[in-house]
């Protein structure tokens, strides 16, 4: 287990895969980096592949990876020639990714002991009982009026009204911080714009199949990469009909 207590590693299949430094190194790369990463798990600072508080050696590195010297050598530098990885100034490898997410990790820490991240719920326009006002969308009742809220708690809001109108049985109380914090993370993480993320809500919400599958943000950002791909594709000509 990482020193700090993080039992698993996080690692998505659809990032993996659509990452054009990664995907563009050989697959003996690409197992060695692999490796490197549940080896930087372990390590501190987290995301940086450290010993004793400084650069892992090279011999040190081939000696976990049970990898030859000079194969590691040409495999870090196929790595490094395709910026898969970044260096420290005394020449640490780490993974940017892994930084990122440590460091956002911690943030929400901390604001989590401040009863949330104030951010995702901060006023940007205002929610009105019974209609729309200015792309808002209707207050529930349990709503304050004067509520006013970021893009990831309206984009939230729309995907949990969406629910609710298709049949409200479908949806327990949502806690909506927690579905705010996954916008957050589609958007500043996952890199996914607003308006893809909204498109993505409304077609899915309308599609038969994955209206019953989508009930809440974190399924839509494990699944969004294949629903946008779903939504994008070609329609066939009876299906025009």
């Amino acid at each position: 287990m990482a020193k700090d207590g993080l039992p698993s590693l996080h690692i998505y299949p659809g990032d993996w895969f659509k990452d054009p430094a990664v995907q563009s190194c050989s697959w003996q790369a690409k197992g060695i980096w692999l490796q490197m990463l549940l080896v930087m798990h372990e390590c501190e600072p987290y995301g940086h592949l450290t010993q004793n508080g400084g650069p892992m050696a090279p011999p040190k590195i081939a000696q976990i990876l049970s990898i030859g010297e000079k194969k590691l050598k040409s495999i870090l530098i196929e790595l490094k020639q395709s910026d898969v990885f970044s260096t420290t100034d005394d020449g640490t490898i780490y993974c940017r990714r892994l930084v990122r997410d440590d460091e956002y990790r911690k943030e929400c820490q901390i604001n989590g002991r401040k009863g949330g991240n104030p951010n995702l719920l901060k006023k940007k326009k205002k929610r009105v009982k019974g209609g729309d006002n200015q792309g808002g969308y209707p207050l529930s009742e349990d709503e304050n009026e004067d509520e006013i809220e970021s893009k990831e708690y309206t984009y939230s809001c729309l995907l949990r009204d969406l629910i609710l109108e298709q049949n409200p049985s479908h949806l327990r109380k949502a806690d909506m911080k927690e579905w705010a914090e996954h916008i957050d993370l589609m958007y500043r993480v996952d890199k996914r714009s607003y308006d893809d993320i909204e498109k993505i809500i409304r077609w899915c919400q309308a599609d038969n199949f994955w209206q019953a599958n989508i009930r809440s943000t974190s399924k839509l950002r494990e699944k969004f990469e294949m629903l946008q791909a779903q939504m994008n594709r070609p329609k066939k000509e009876d299906e025009f009909i």
